[in-house]
C-alpha cells in the first residue's frame, strides 16, 4: 500500500529532501497544517523539531526544511500534545532535543522559527523557550534566544546565561524569584518548568552548574546559597557538573566541600556515577581519587 501524502511529507522532512517536500506541498497545500493521526497530533513542523516524534531525525538542512514549511503557511507556534504539557511548540521542542543539537542545527532552527514570528517568550509570555533551553542544558540555543531578545528577568535564567552582575543585583534586591513552575510532581533532571516548591536561588545554582558558570556559582555561594543544595530529586550542582564535564564549576564546588557521596533519588547514583554515565572519564577519575 502506498504511503499517505502526509507520511511521504514526513519522510521528506526528516531526510531533508527539499525537492520532494516542495512537490508534495504544491500537489496538496493543506499538508502544511495537517497533523499525524496518532496521539501526538504533530504537524510537519514538529517533525523538524525532532523531539518526541517518530522518526526523529535532523538533516543538515533542517533549517531550510523549516523555512519551506513556514513560507508555505505552517503555524510557527502550533501546539501538539507530544509530552502532554503546554510547551510543545516547535521552538520549545527544538531547543530541548539532542537530535538537532547533535546535528549542529539547533540554534539555526531557533533563528528560523523566530524569523517567522515564533513567540520568543512563549505563548503566554512565561519565558518557556529560554527556560526549556536552559533547564535541558543547551547553552548555545539559550544564548541565541537571549541575543534575539528573550526576557532574562529572573535568577534562574540570569544564572544559566552567566549574567553574574544581574545575578548579584537580583540577590541584593531579593527579586527575580518568579519563575514558571510545574503544577505536578514530575520534575526531574533536565526538565522544565522548575519544581513547584523549589527555591529559585537553589535552582539557579544548579542551572549555573549545568552551563559551567563558575563566577555565578561563586556569587550565589557568597550570597549564602548552599553549593551542595539539591532543589529536586536530591540532585546537587556537583551531579550536573560531573555529568556535563563542567570543570570550572567542579573546581569551585569541590573547593567549597561539595558532598561526593550524595545519592540522587531519580537515578540512585552519586556524582561519580553521573560522570561515568556522561562519558566524563577525566572527571570520574578525579572524583574517584578524591573519594579515596
Amino acid at each position: 500500500m502506498a504511503a499517505s501524502p502526509f507520511a511521504q511529507a514526513v519522510e521528506a522532512v526528516v531526510n531533508g529532501d527539499e525537492a520532494a517536500l516542495r512537490a508534495l506541498l504544491r500537489a496538496e497545500p493543506s499538508l502544511v497544517r495537517a497533523r499525524s493521526s496518532d496521539g501526538q497530533q504533530a504537524t510537519l513542523l514538529h517533525y523538524v523539531a525532532a523531539n518526541g516524534v517518530d522518526p526523529q531525525r535532523s538533516p543538515p538542512n533542517a533549517p531550510a526544511i523549516a523555512r519551506i514549511l513556514l513560507e508555505a503557511g505552517a503555524e510557527v507556534d502550533a501546539l501538539a500534545p507530544i509530552y502532554d504539557d503546554p510547551y510543545n511548540t516547535p521552538l520549545c521542542l527544538a531547543v530541548t532535543s539532542s537530535v538537532p543539537w547533535q546535528a549542529g542545527v539547533q540554534a539555526k532552527l531557533a533563528d528560523v522559527f523566530l524569523d517567522h514570528g515564533a513567540k520568543i517568550d512563549g505563548l503566554t509570555g512565561e519565558g518557556g523557550p529560554l527556560g526549556c533551553a536552559l533547564l535541558f542544558g543547551y547553552t548555545r540555543a539559550a544564548e541565541r534566544l537571549a541575543v534575539r531578545g528573550a526576557r532574562v528577568d529572573n535568577l534562574v535564567y540570569a544564572a544559566g546565561l552567566g549574567r553574574t552582575d544581574l545575578v548579584r543585583h537580583l540577590l541584593a534586591t531579593g527579586t527575580g524569584t518568579t519563575v514558571t513552575r510545574r503544577q505536578d510532581d514530575r520534575a526531574g533532571r533536565f526538565s522544565f518548568p522548575i519544581p513547584r516548591a523549589a527555591d529559585a536561588r537553589e535552582v539557579a545554582m544548579v542551572v549555573a552548574a549545568i552551563h559551567d558558570r563558575a563566577a555565578v556559582v561563586r556569587a550565589l555561594a557568597d550570597a549564602g546559597v548552599d553549593p551542595d543544595c539539591a532543589p529536586f530529586c536530591n540532585q546537587s550542582p556537583l551531579h550536573f557538573a560531573a555529568h556535563l564535564g563542567c570543570h570550572e564549576v567542579l573546581d569551585e564546588l569541590l573547593a567549597r566541600g561539595a558532598d561526593l557521596h550524595r545519592v540522587d533519588s531519580q537515578t540512585g547514583k552519586t556524582p561519580l556515577e553521573w560522570a561515568r554515565d556522561g562519558g566524563q572519564a577525566e572527571i570520574a577519575a578525579r572524583l574517584d581519587r578524591t573519594e579515596s
